[in-house]
């Protein structure tokens, strides 16, 4: 059994969306706006992270930091709890080692928040 850092605990423990704040976007937004915000940050996400992952890495310090930084909060703006709180271990991991770790789940965070989005829509169609 291997061991987990509180950060990825943390991770693992946060909800895949934040409920409350779904809501609050659904009662501005209709499902099909918020279907098509969701998705277009999920593929930025994609392509910057898990396709980009070795360009990220390279980046200059404060730009790969100011980069989860505003990956953490879209993802929290689109209610993706859980994604959010993979860049915000990301953000204060900076580009060591452990970061590794954390980058290695954004592509199973995305997948899972992209199966929930497509019960919501599907059970509100």
């Amino acid at each position: 059994m291997t061991t987990l850092s509180y950060t990825e605990q943390t991770v693992q423990a946060s909800p895949l969306l934040d409920e409350e704040q779904w809501q609050a976007l659904l009662a501005e937004l209709s499902l099909e706006l918020l279907h098509e915000c969701a998705q277009e940050l999920l593929q930025e996400v994609y392509q910057q992270w898990v396709e980009g992952r070795d360009a990220a890495l390279l980046l200059d310090p404060a730009a790969f930091v100011s980069m989860a930084h505003k990956s953490a909060g879209a993802s929290g703006t689109m209610a993706f709890a859980r994604l959010r709180q993979v860049f915000v271990c990301v953000e204060q991991g900076g580009q060591q080692a452990q970061t590794q770790g954390h980058l290695d789940c954004v592509g199973k965070v995305l997948q899972d928040t992209q199966a929930e989005l497509a019960v919501r829509l599907q059970s509100n169609a």
